[in-house]
């Protein structure tokens, strides 16, 4: 866990109340901690007094947990709340809408918005795509139709052509990383509405980047061993020996 107040350029010191705190979730943390730390720049860049809340919702151990669930499940919301307090009861803001539903079962008392609702309001959006997506549909709860209807527009706004689920020779776009990775692990693709927003993130590296060779004119195929000419920035066509941590 990682609960922090952001410092006050003005003073130097660590606001004492936060009016946001963002709070990721482990799972989008997990699999694309550069989105993450994007997000929460772009919410910092609007509300300077917004702290960092890494720190599980406490579901994932107890799905895994042999008998204590209980005792797991009030420790993690007493925990929880005593940090939210010291934040000065900020609103929550969370990407994951299976935190958001935890934390509302759970501590009731914490003010909640998805990421996406918050992210319309401040008109941040990211770059023109135009690429045909099928969407799923929305879970039956009032916050997830919100947070589903944010990244709808989110979507739109950037110029993406959003389909029925029934449409399945097309990509995917969701908002749960989790359902992301099953859908790929499928042999779909699919991409996170974050992925397109920040312009990164693992079904994004099929796109031209800049990387990194010793010398970009001639290169020694992995496969043949011969030179071959160029590259074209592209690792996932490339046959010279490229690094993929290389990419943005």
């Amino acid at each position: 866990a990682l609960i922090r107040k952001p410092v006050d350029m003005a003073t130097g010191r660590e606001y004492e109340k936060c009016r946001y705190a963002f709070f990721p979730g482990c799972q989008l943390g997990a699999a694309e901690p550069e989105i993450v730390i994007k997000a929460y720049d772009s919410i910092l860049f609007q509300y300077p007094d917004t702290a960092i809340f890494l720190q599980c919702c406490g579901l994932p151990a107890e799905n895994t947990d042999d008998g204590g669930s209980d005792n797991i499940r009030e420790e993690n919301a007493g925990d929880i709340l005593m940090k939210w307090e010291a934040l000065g009861k900020p609103t929550v803001i969370t990407p994951c809408m299976t935190c958001y539903e935890r934390l509302r079962e759970l501590l009731p008392q914490i003010p909640l918005i998805s990421l996406y609702e918050l992210l319309l309001q401040l008109g941040i959006s990211g770059g023109c795509n135009s690429v045909d997506y099928s969407m799923p549909e929305p879970c039956t709860s009032e916050a997830e139709k919100k947070a589903e209807a944010a990244v709808r527009e989110l979507a739109e706004d950037m110029g993406v052509k959003l389909h029925s689920p029934k449409e399945s020779e097309l990509p995917c776009i969701t908002y749960c990383i989790d359902f992301r990775d099953m859908m790929k692990r499928s042999g779909r693709d699919a991409v996170h509405i974050l992925e397109l927003i920040y312009g990164m993130g693992a079904s994004n590296t099929h796109l031209i980047h800049q990387h990194e060779h010793e010398d970009l004119q001639e290169h020694e195929s992995c496969e043949t061993g011969e030179a071959i000419e160029e590259c074209d920035g592209n690792c996932a066509s490339c046959s010279a020996i490229c690094s993929m941590e290389t990419a943005p």
